[in-house]
């Protein structure tokens, strides 16, 4: 007996780790499918599918665990239902097609240009045409040995993406959401709120925020979408520690009454929900439609795994931390303030090093950062030596002259 729960330990351990990397894999390799797959005037809307549809899932398992948590093998029920959207997966995989630009990538450009036309039946064949020569001339002009993918990786000029790929992703877990979806039933309690209907709650906000976004993100923009997610998080969670560390809702301190107490906790609530809201419609879809499309064709499957990388380590980082903040001498005021420090930071860090990609081709999109680069490279010579306030630009207006080696041009 000993024996035989030794062995089926170990089977489950493995299927758990199993289940780990599948569940990488997939959050990887989705977005950019979409991506190369969808039009440039849909693009964001339909990467930002994927992220809807994993709202969903979010929202179907707090609606059964809100159904099950009475029964005693209830978790059993909530495990044994993933199977059946798993099979269903395994069957509409096998009806999709592969993407045109990794069919030229194969030399398949007959078969690329058949996916274009079931793909693109609104485009004149003109259009398709364009887009195939697009893709093929991209193609001729990136580096397809496993080698110079990953030479072209470490040059400087794809390695700052990279780089910008992997801090949107640690800064989407950093902003807070997953200490709220992991950790909410904790959080509800100690405000005095009602936590598994209120967690149910926050599933179904989650969900319907994604969803609107679904119709706004190739509108409004990108950029626009991720600065205003950043700032009205920032504000909603820094409102709802205040009032915790104001109003002492926290159960494990004293003082106010016990009619106040609830009053506040369903406002710290609202607040915390209205944090999801602005999560589910900004910074939840949009990252992994930046980070699907920022990047060559040459090194976009290393480099989009190194940014989903970035995203399951910080993932993890806020789950092993947050019981430790909760539980320390911070309780849910002090850790709502680191997140909305983290907040504030990504705000700054989008509105500084982020291009606007929305509507671009994955083609163009090449070209909006090397220009991106440049003006950040012309702006910091022109705060250096042609602003009004340095000397040099003092004795130029003096001589009536410009600098021609920085002068600062959009």
């Amino acid at each position: 007996m000993v024996l035989v729960s030794r062995v089926g330990a170990r089977i489950g351990v493995g299927t758990f780790f199993l289940l780990i990397c599948t569940c990488s894999i997939l959050s990887m390799i989705a977005p950019v499918y979409n991506a190369e797959l969808a039009p440039k005037t849909l693009r964001g809307r339909l990467v930002s599918l994927n992220q809807l549809f994993i709202t969903a899932g979010i929202m179907i398992s707090f609606c059964v665990s809100v159904a099950v948590h009475t029964v005693d093998f209830g978790w059993r029920i909530a495990l044994g239902l993933q199977c059946v959207l798993a099979v269903v997966l395994i069957i509409g995989m096998v009806f999709l097609p592969e993407t045109p630009r990794w069919l030229v990538k194969k030399g398949k450009s007959k078969k690329a240009d058949k996916t274009l036309h079931r793909l693109r039946k609104d485009y004149t064949e003109e259009e398709i045409k364009e887009e195939l020569n697009d893709i093929e001339f991209t193609v001729r002009n990136s580096n397809n040995s496993l080698r110079d993918v990953f030479a072209d990786v470490f040059r400087w000029r794809i390695l700052k993406r990279i780089l910008l790929g992997v801090i949107l992703q640690k800064f989407q877990q950093l902003t807070g959401i997953n200490v709220i979806m992991y950790y909410s039933t904790s959080i509800f309690c100690s405000i005095d709120v009602s936590s598994y209907a209120t967690t149910a709650i926050v599933g179904v906000v989650n969900f319907l925020t994604t969803l609107i976004t679904l119709f706004i993100v190739d509108k409004v923009g990108h950029k626009s979408l991720l600065l205003v997610g950043a700032l009205g998080m920032c504000v909603s969670i820094l409102a709802a520690g205040l009032l915790i560390h104001i109003f002492n809702v926290d159960e494990e301190r004293e003082g106010g009454s016990e009619e106040e107490r609830q009053v506040v906790g369903y406002f710290v609530a609202f607040l915390i929900v209205l944090f999801v809201a602005f999560f589910a419609s900004t910074w939840g879809p949009v990252v992994w439609v930046v980070t699907s499309e920022i990047f060559p064709l040459s090194v976009r499957g290393v480099a989009v795994s190194v940014t989903t990388s970035g995203n399951w380590i910080a993932n993890f980082w806020v789950a092993m931390v947050t019981p430790l903040l909760l539980g320390s001498v911070l309780k849910t005021a002090g850790t709502f303030y680191i997140l909305a420090g983290f907040l504030f930071a990504s705000f700054l860090f989008v509105l500084l090093t982020l291009p606007e990609t929305k509507g671009e081709s994955l083609e163009r999109i090449d070209e909006l950062f090397l220009k991106l680069w440049l003006q950040r490279i012309n702006l910091f010579y022109y705060l250096r030596c042609c602003c009004p306030w340095s000397n040099a630009c003092r004795v130029r207006t003096a001589r009536r002259e410009h600098c021609s080696h920085c002068w600062y041009k959009e």
